[in-house]
């Protein structure tokens, strides 16, 4: 029990040191969030305007979803005419896209109230980011 308490307590003293020494990252000092999506501006001016009520939240996730997507799928395409096996890229994007839906309705998969339509579409949104960046790179997956 002694060792329990311990190593909780060695957890929580090193949680300051190791938040401080986190990489730099965009930091919310309103609310204390580190944000590492690489959000338009035009969508940070919509959630400072309109991401107050869930409606105006959710017109501004899916028009900053729109752009994202757009950019993926051209980022796909690009990526295509330059892998060694492009057939096997498809199915690895086939993939992703069934593992990217999957894993925002985990999220959710408990309902928590009027938020849930929210985190289900800011977790498409920001898996969306990911992907698009990861494709565009030149040095990803290998580095």
């Amino acid at each position: 029990m002694k060792i329990k308490m311990l190593a909780a307590a060695l957890v929580f003293a090193a949680t300051p040191a190791f938040v401080s020494a986190a990489p730099a990252a965009t930091q919310d000092t309103e609310q204390n969030v580190l944000m590492k999506y690489q959000y338009s501006k035009t969508y940070m001016q919509c959630m400072d305007k309109d991401g107050g009520n869930t409606p105006g939240a959710a017109a501004c996730i899916e028009a900053e979803f729109k752009l994202w997507d757009a950019r993926l799928n051209k980022a796909y395409k690009e990526s295509l005419k330059f892998k060694a096996a492009p057939k096997a890229w498809r199915e690895a994007q086939r993939n992703w896209l069934k593992f990217k839906d999957s894993q925002c309705l985990a999220l959710v998969a408990a309902p928590h109230g009027s938020g849930d339509a929210l985190d289900s579409a800011s977790c498409q949104l920001n898996m969306t980011i990911d992907r698009t960046l990861q494709l565009e790179s030149n040095d990803w997956p290998v580095s």
